[in-house]
């Protein structure tokens, strides 16, 4: 196999990809729509939300759809266990996003429940990988316990905001 087919993608593989490269897309467009209005309206929460939709609704959703595209040795993918997953990430983000901005802890509290459980899911989903990615898989295994721990320390700061 030549080094440049390890970059290639089968059809099977940008079938998993595709729906999160999707909501990439529309976290870091939403971000940017909130960057560019916080100021005009003076929005309490807008430079976070802003960044939380780039960042943890975009970038990190992109990496987690080419983890789950590239990484599997195989890249069959139950559809409802991808839906399950892209779902408790974005309603999770949300209910994190509208928690914030409502002061409700109990929201931000749901939200990292089903951020968490999309994480573990994205974890689970990359056991099986070729040897030569190890170094890879690592790196993407890491990048999954840096979020956990982030939304174990989100929910310390929300709680300890709102006391």
């Amino acid at each position: 196999m030549n080094r440049s087919d390890d970059l290639l993608i089968s059809r099977a593989r940008w079938r998993v990809a595709r729906p999160f490269v999707g909501l990439a897309l529309l976290g870091v467009l939403a971000g940017g729509l909130v960057a560019a209005v916080t100021g005009p309206l003076d929005l309490r929460h807008g430079s976070w939300a802003a960044a939380y939709l780039v960042l943890v609704v975009g970038v990190a959703q992109a990496v987690f759809g080419a983890g789950r595209a590239w990484l599997p040795a195989v890249a069959t993918v139950p559809p409802p266990r991808l839906l399950l997953e892209l779902a408790a990430w974005n309603v999770g983000s949300l209910a994190i996003i509208a928690g914030t901005v409502l002061d409700q802890v109990w929201l931000v509290v749901a939200g990292s429940v089903l951020l968490v459980g999309a994480l573990a899911s994205w974890a689970a989903a990359v056991r099986t990988f070729r040897q030569e990615q190890r170094p890879l898989a690592t790196a993407y295994l890491l990048f999954v316990a840096f979020l956990i721990l982030s939304v174990v320390v989100g929910i310390g700061l929300s709680v300890s905001r709102n006391l």
